[in-house]
């Protein structure tokens, strides 16, 4: 009797350690990558920014470290590039498709970005409301807006991305 106990009890916790680990455990490092810094990976090499918080502001090329990101997986190679310091606001299309600004992540237009690896192993942003890539003008100066284009749409733009930590 004792044994069928025993045996019941020990079945009864294996069965609950089993969610209790899984809600326990970490994402894996494909998962998400928070407050990370994302740079252009060639050219003047400057990081996504912006000059304010604000809903609909132009996300625009500034000096590393730059504003902090948080890329949050939603599956199959979709993500969210929330603004680390509010998680409202996304990395998105502007509504008429062509430049990038903050939206709101939840229902937001473009705020869905297809996370692509080019051939020598670097980030590609993939807008899939527009179907266009995330570029940087590459300006000497920083301060010029992210733009979406055709991959490989105009000598001398910058759509391969790196996350830098700190």
């Amino acid at each position: 009797m004792i044994r069928n106990v025993v045996r019941a009890v020990t079945t009864l916790l294996a069965v609950l350690a089993v969610p209790a680990a899984m809600f326990v455990a970490p994402l894996p490092a494909s998962a998400a990558n928070f407050d990370t810094s994302i740079r252009e990976t060639f050219g003047h090499r400057w990081c996504i920014g912006s000059d304010t918080t604000d809903l609909f502001a132009a996300v625009v090329e500034r000096s590393c470290p730059g504003r902090k990101w948080d890329e949050i997986s939603l599956g199959s190679s979709q993500w969210l590039i929330e603004l680390h310091s509010d998680t409202s606001k996304c990395i998105a299309a502007n509504n008429s498709g062509a430049k990038v600004v903050l939206h709101p992540c939840s229902g937001g237009f473009g705020v869905v970005w297809i996370r692509e690896t080019s051939s020598s192993g670097h980030d590609l942003w993939h807008n899939r409301a527009t179907d266009l890539y995330l570029s940087g003008p590459n300006g000497s100066n920083p301060g010029g807006q992210f733009f979406l284009d055709v991959r490989n749409g105009t000598s001398g733009e910058l759509q391969q991305f790196d996350n830098v930590p700190g």
